[in-house]
């Protein structure tokens, strides 16, 4: 006899429904499926800017409408694979596992991080593509730059007061730099952008 499984597809939810997963009492979103959103978001946008570029049919705009096309469906993936990131956390955390929780805290962080990491990416790409764009169309770089710090601040702050709680110092303190620098790296970038 075959079992039925219900397994939710969270990517595949309207914008309604997705919010309300998010504030429900036993739903299972957190901030990274959120930020996964938001940037998903900032990547149409960027997308949306490349299209505008002129010569579309150069091998540089060519490679910038399939790589944007990657990165919005990478991180639309994303948001199903958070509460998969974070589940073996909060499983020994209620258990009371300290040193598994310690252990799991990595891949709980996963999303958050990656948003980060992938968003930067985006954030260079689009300094070229902002000063590539007629200045009719530049308003869209300027968009999906605003909603792309947007998330990258929110998975710092998650990611942040996450590792607060980790019990080795070392962690703590590398979590803390390495976002401290990637953060100088995106204002730069994020200025350029915006008002440049």
């Amino acid at each position: 006899m075959a079992i039925n499984v219900n397994v939710k597809i969270y990517s595949k939810m309207s914008a309604n429904e997705l919010t309300k997963e998010f504030t429900a009492e036993d739903g299972k979103l957190d901030t990274g499926s959120l930020n996964a959103c938001a940037a998903a978001l900032s990547a149409a946008l960027f997308q949306k800017a490349v299209s505008l570029l002129p010569q579309q049919d150069s091998e540089r705009t060519l490679w910038l409408i399939r790589n944007g096309e990657i990165l919005r469906a990478y991180f639309v993936h994303m948001i199903d694979d958070d509460p998969k990131a974070r589940k073996g956390y909060l499983k020994e955390l209620a258990e009371g596992n300290e040193d598994n929780a310690e252990a799991a805290m990595h891949p709980a962080c996963a999303i958050n991080e990656e948003v980060i990491n992938m968003l930067h990416q985006m954030l260079e790409l689009l300094v070229e593509v902002k000063n590539a764009l007629p200045e009719e169309s530049r308003h869209y770089a300027v968009e999906s730059a605003q909603l792309a710090l947007g998330a990258i601040k929110s998975a710092r702050s998650w990611l942040l007061n996450l590792t607060s709680h980790s019990l080795d110092e070392t962690y703590r303190f590398v979590v803390r730099r390495e976002n401290e620098l990637t953060m100088e790296s995106v204002m730069k970038l994020y200025e350029e952008i915006v008002d440049g």
